[in-house]
């Protein structure tokens, strides 16, 4: 499933409460590290981002967050075409109020 013009879901896997989305980002593993690199950022700060963006996300739906706020947990995997790991961010807690 196409979730925007960088990131393809491949698989969505339910494993216990957790839901597990892994990702395909459209570039390759150079084009990620030019792209960080560009960014004058480091890998660990751009992994945060990732998980930061993650979690903003699922907590700034009402229906993901009060699945959340159940117990559920949400996992994405993101790889890039070349099969590199960017980042696996996993969100098991949104406060009340949406958004972080």
């Amino acid at each position: 499933m196409v979730v925007s013009s960088n990131i393809t879901i491949s698989t969505i896997l339910a494993v216990g409460p957790r839901i597990v989305f892994n990702a395909v980002w459209s570039q390759t593993k150079a084009e990620v590290d030019a792209k960080i690199l560009a960014a004058g950022l480091t890998r660990s700060r751009f992994t945060e981002m990732i998980a930061e963006r993650s979690n903003n996300w699922i907590c700034g739906a009402e229906t993901t967050a009060a699945f959340v706020r159940l117990g559920g947990e949400v996992q994405y995997t993101y790889k890039t075409l070349d099969g590199f790991p960017v980042a696996s961010p996993l969100i098991t807690d949104c406060p009340y109020g949406g958004r972080l």
